[in-house]
């Protein structure tokens, strides 16, 4: 069981300690182990709009193996004798697989996305500043296409990296302490606040807006680097190379680095926002 490896499993004697009424936010990540040596996970169930408890498979494999053993005991299920208290054994393994599973790898962590997506973004600004800097320090921008560089490079200060910034504080808001359900519901967008009508109780609600508010703003920052990042490489791509050639080989090189540089910030923004989107399916 390699997953077990890459996760902390809170012991339990059984899941009935797991009680889904009381799981918040925070909880969503958490993982137990029965003293069978069972496994289970959290995860939002769209129908109920509830959180449920899935038992957590290693792989694909043995998820089929269980589908295999739940089909033949339903097929068994009207031969058997009726359970009583004494077979412990029995009344668990028939508990746990006639819960809903998944493989350990197919299970996605919100949470702990939303810190990678967090710690990803400093670094791509910074990234990004720092190709920024190296152009400056190759001094080709004096010469050709001077005024764009310099609005292109206010442009980007102002709608990426400040915007950025805005993005990351808000997002860590959630994490932290979370607005009121009242603060929270000014920033909802018109359209889905008649999904919000839909959902029957405050908790629920607001950890509806907090999706919503962490998908819409950490997409927003990660096209916002994107976007920049192409149209500051595409500015390099103007500079003619008879331009390029009356400079020294030192701001050449600061030239080069920083087109390379775009362009691997530009592969991890896309990345990320494809990601996000799947995120996004996952709670249609």
């Amino acid at each position: 069981m390699g997953g077990q490896l890459q996760y902390n499993y809170i012991p339990i004697e059984s899941i009935d300690e797991i009680d889904v009424l009381k799981i918040s936010v925070r909880d969503m990540d958490k993982r137990f182990i029965d003293r069978q040596g069972h496994r289970y996970a959290l995860r939002f169930n769209l129908k109920t709009r509830r959180p449920e408890v899935v038992q957590v498979v290693s792989n694909r494999l043995e998820a089929r193996r269980l589908q295999q053993t739940i089909v033949q005991e339903k097929k068994k299920a009207p031969e058997r004798p009726q359970t009583n208290t004494t077979e412990t054994v029995t009344e668990e393994e028939s508990v746990s697989s006639s819960m809903p599973f998944i493989p350990d790898d197919e299970i996605f962590h919100e949470q702990k996305f939303v810190e990678e997506c967090l710690a990803e973004l400093p670094r791509l600004k910074e990234s990004q500043q720092a190709s920024m800097t190296k152009l400056r320090q190759s001094r080709v921008f004096e010469n050709v296409l001077t005024q764009e560089f310099m609005d292109l490079s206010r442009d980007i200060e102002r709608e990426a990296w400040r915007k950025t910034e805005e993005a990351i504080t808000v997002c860590r808001e959630w994490l932290g302490r979370p607005p009121s359900i009242h603060t929270a519901l000014i920033r909802v967008a018109p359209e889905k606040r008649k999904v919000l009508d839909s959902i029957p109780d405050e908790p629920m609600k607001l950890e509806s807006m907090r999706r919503w508010e962490w998908q819409d703003r950490l997409s927003d920052s990660f096209h916002r680097l994107l976007k920049y990042s192409e149209d500051v490489k595409l500015i390099t791509e103007k500079v003619p190379e008879e331009e390029m050639m009356k400079h020294p080989a030192n701001q050449r090189q600061f030239f080069k680095d920083s087109r390379a540089s775009l362009g691997v910030t530009r592969d991890a923004c896309q990345e990320k926002i494809a990601r996000i989107e799947n995120w996004r399916k996952r709670y249609l």
